[in-house]
Parts: C-alpha cells; structure tokens; sequence
C-alpha cells in the first residue's frame, strides 16, 4: 500500500493504492478515515493484549521519550524533486548513445555506471522516504563510488576493460577516490563521512542515540534520523552526486565512437530485482 499526493490539476488531494488499485480521496474524507481506522486499530490492539497477544502498537516501553517516527510527508517536495532529477539523470544519460546505432562491448561498462547511477538513487530516495539514515548513507557511498570511478576512467580509457562483464580484476577503490579529490576538493572529506556510517565505527553509528547531561539516555534499534535537517541533507547531497553522476558519464560516452539505441524504464520490466 502507498499514499500519494495527486497533481494539482486534480480535484481529490490524496491517492491511496492498495494492490494496484488506485482510490482518490479528499483530504476532509482522508482525515475522517484516518481517524475511524486509527480508533479501530487503538481498540483491536487494547483487545489483543488483553488476551496475551502482542498487539499492533508498541508499548510505552518499547517507545523511549525523545525517540519518534519520522515522518517523510514533511519533505514530500524534495522527495518529489529527487525521483524527478533521477530521472531525468537517466534519460539525459542514455541520450548520449543517440537515436539510432548498435551497442557494443565498448558501451557495457558506461552502461553499468547509469545502471547503478540509477539503483543506487532510488535506493536513497527510498530509505530517506522510510527514515533510515544508515541506509540512504551506505547508498549514497555507492553512488559516489560509482561516479569516483566514472570521472577515473575518463583520463585513463585503458582500464575500461576492468569494468566488462565478467571481469576478473577491479578498479582499486582507494585510488580511484584520490583521483576524483584532485579535481572535486573535498570529495574524500564527504566519502569517508559516508564510509564512517556504512562501516561499523563509533563516528557513524548510534543515529537514534540520545544522552542527557545527567547520563540517562535513549536508543531504539529501528532506524530514524536525527532531525529533519540531516534527511534534507542527504537528498541535498544526493542531489549534487546526481548532477556530477549525469555530467561524467555523458563525457566518458562523448569519447566513445558510434552511438546505440537504449530505452530507459522508471520501472524494472521484469521481477527480477539487483542489491547492494
């Protein structure tokens, strides 16, 4: 199920899908719905665990003070603005290849950077959208890496073949991010800021974490970011990473000859679905 706002030129404020039936309602039928559920679901859960069952609502223990859900509807136009700017990161970037033309084995590894380009941007938008930070953070390294490695062979072609399928020897990361600071300053401060969240560390870790000057303090397992500032940031920087994405790989596509025919898909046709 997923809640959406509807454009502006429709009359009803909000959508709801459930299994791919789209409802449109208007917010004053929207509110009064979600009041008569959430008094249902108040009663079912009191009903349940007073019979011993656990219930669909966490407990005052198990929601410590200062720890609350976030809520992405608060930055539903910069999440908006996100899927927008991938998307049209995608379709500028296959329009390098032209109109017309056959790939080539040479394409595959620019074909892999929009690939991931692409993956790895709606993976960030997507954990933004559910609140978890060391999520979007592990994402977003990928997609600097993806692009640290896109600017680096675009002076060194040669290493292009490293990148082929079935390839049996990489790039060296490290390298590759020293190469992509010398001309982007301040590209390893923000990568290893990202690396400091992906890794286990001490730096990254404890988002939900919140000490009192008195010692007490609160922590929950299940993920949420610190304030509203830190998602913000993250699809600000998604936002740069993307533009830089776009621009270094149409450059490293400009220096190949020939161009092919490539379709892009917001949607996967297939079921079949990659990870990280």
């Amino acid at each position: 199920m997923r809640v959406d706002l509807t454009g502006k030129n429709q009359g009803e404020c909000i959508v709801v899908t459930i299994h791919d039936v789209r409802h449109h309602l208007h917010s004053t039928t929207a509110k009064a719905l979600n009041d008569r559920l959430t008094e249902k679901i108040d009663e079912w859960d009191a009903y349940a665990k007073s019979r011993g069952a656990l219930g669909v609502l966490p407990s005052a223990e198990e929601t410590p003070a200062g720890i609350g859900p976030f809520d992405a509807h608060v930055i539903a136009d910069e999440l908006a603005h996100a899927k927008a700017k991938t998307r049209n990161m995608v379709r500028g970037t296959l329009g390098m290849f032209g109109p017309r033309g056959e790939l080539t084995r040479a394409h595959f590894p620019l074909l892999g950077f929009i690939e991931r380009a692409q993956a790895f941007s709606l993976g960030v938008i997507a954990m933004v959208e559910a609140g978890n930070p060391l999520g979007a953070a592990t994402l977003l390294r990928s997609l600097a890496e993806n692009l640290a490695t896109a600017f680096y062979v675009t002076t060194r072609p040669s290493e292009l073949p490293k990148l082929q399928p079935g390839a049996e020897h990489g790039l060296p990361i490290g390298r590759v991010i020293a190469a992509a600071e010398k001309s982007l300053p301040g590209f390893k401060s923000m990568y290893d800021n990202l690396t400091a969240m992906a890794h286990p560390s001490g730096a990254g870790a404890f988002q939900t974490l919140k000490v009192a000057d008195d010692g007490t303090f609160t922590w929950q397992s299940h993920p949420t970011f610190k304030d509203l500032s830190q998602a913000k940031e993250m699809l600000s920087l998604l936002d740069d990473l993307g533009d830089l994405s776009a621009q270094v790989i149409q450059q490293t596509v400009s220096q190949l000859a020939g161009g092919a025919t490539v379709v892009s898909s917001d949607h996967p046709s297939t079921p079949s679905k990659g990870g990280h």
